[in-house]
């Protein structure tokens, strides 16, 4: 007898009593035809309850992915967040602080681009009008900012003779062309000695031609 029927047995009993022993008296019988109306309510009752739990425990399995997706999708995009900090921390070397209360390190990240990105000099880089320095000096970066004045003499003169109006001063001359050639060290790395020169070169060779 499955525990279902045992279930039954001991509510009806508890219910109704021991049946007759008589099996042929007309109290069996009625109680006979009780039982039998009454466990076909039990067991439909008991189909529709295990029908609800399984329905259900479907919707809690459901449910609990639905949270376990959400939640990884939170942790993907959190943790895309706080890469996003970093990197603009490290760029900008800023410090966006700690989440707190009072803090969202976030939005001190997209406040701090949004200043950058409305400030006069971030139209000059998209449109090549202007480079970023870098935080640490390069080689090229430390010859040039170690070039002593006389060596801009002769590119000055060259300059001058295509109609460029470079001051007759020696701190002028050196001011000119440290500036050129940081441009070109920003722009062009460790080529920026052999693009001046190609400039210097091709310079002469116009002059050269516009004398014969």
């Amino acid at each position: 007898m499955s525990k279902e029927h045992e279930a039954f047995n001991i509510f009806f009993t508890e219910r109704h009593g021991e049946m007759p022993l008589d099996t042929t008296s007309e109290e069996f019988a009625n109680k006979s035809y009780l039982r039998h109306e009454m466990l076909k309510a039990w067991q439909t009752k008991s189909d529709v309850l295990e029908t609800q739990i399984t329905q259900l425990k479907a919707k809690l399995a459901e449910s609990e992915r639905g949270i376990s997706n959400e939640y990884d999708e939170k942790e993907y995009y959190q943790g895309l967040c706080d890469k996003f900090v970093q990197y603009t921390a490290d760029l900008f070397q800023k410090d966006f602080g700690e989440h707190s209360n009072a803090n969202c390190p976030y939005r001190n990240a997209l406040d701090e681009l949004n200043a950058i990105v409305h400030h006069e000099t971030f139209g000059k880089l998209h449109s090549g009008k202007a480079v970023l320095f870098p935080t640490e000096i390069t080689p090229e970066l430390d010859e040039i900012l170690g070039m002593q004045c006389f060596v801009f003499i002769r590119p000055a003169q060259i300059y001058r003779h295509i109609g460029i109006d470079i001051p007759p001063k020696a701190e002028k001359e050196q001011a000119f062309f440290m500036f050129k050639l940081l441009h070109l060290a920003l722009v062009h790395g460790e080529k920026c000695f052999d693009v001046f020169e190609d400039e210097i070169n091709a310079m002469i060779k116009s002059i050269r031609e516009k004398d014969q």
